[in-house]
């Protein structure tokens, strides 16, 4: 909460969620939180099944990463939860640590963000979350920020990707209406590469 609380009126402001129009709060509201949650507890399964499963280093690639975190507005409250770019900074060493002894968090972590304001945000959460997780003891992911359109990084990142990784977990947002085929394809073919 003390992240939210010390960044919020840049965060309201930058929110890629924010309702438009005639949007009905508590909708959007329901719709948010149901959406990190699958990208929160999906992440966590995968780690836990790469990791059980098979050796090699495990990646974790957010096409449209935003700001990292989120208000949700009940009865017009915020109440901040982490968006998917934070995800496999925590979810993963956080569930680990609850289930085994030695936590095994993702390996390397790509954040993509074409909005300027939006990346400059994200990259204070984000050294804000790993300053916790350092205080805490706990393992953090290698990672890159890539400010351009995904669309046009997608040869360097994909062949960064399948460089370095051997399972690469990606997700790309709904809100995220910018990727294009071209990218999907190539992202979804990472896969073959093994």
């Amino acid at each position: 909460y003390e992240i939210y609380k010390k960044h919020r009126r840049q965060i309201e402001q930058l929110d890629p969620h924010k309702p438009r129009g005639q949007t009905d709060e508590r909708t959007y509201t329901a719709y948010q939180a149901f959406k990190e949650a699958l990208i929160s507890y999906y992440t966590g399964i995968a780690i836990n099944v790469i990791h059980e499963k098979a050796e090699g280093r495990t990646c974790y690639l957010d096409a449209t990463a935003g700001i990292g975190i989120l208000p949700l507005h009940v009865n017009s409250n915020p109440y901040p939860i982490f968006g998917s770019a934070i995800i496999p900074l925590i979810t993963p060493t956080i569930g680990e640590q609850k289930f085994r002894r030695k936590p095994k968090p993702f390996k390397y972590v790509i954040l993509a963000e074409e909005d300027k304001a939006r990346r400059e945000l994200l990259r204070k959460v984000v050294q804000e979350v790993e300053q916790k997780l350092k205080e805490l003891r706990l393992p953090t992911p290698e990672r890159d920020f890539y400010y351009d359109d995904l669309n046009t990084k997608r040869d360097a990142i994909t062949r960064l990707l399948a460089g370095q990784c051997r399972y690469v977990l990606a997700v790309v947002d709904p809100t995220g209406a910018e990727i294009k085929w071209d990218t999907m394809k190539a992202i979804l073919e990472l896969r073959q590469q093994r």
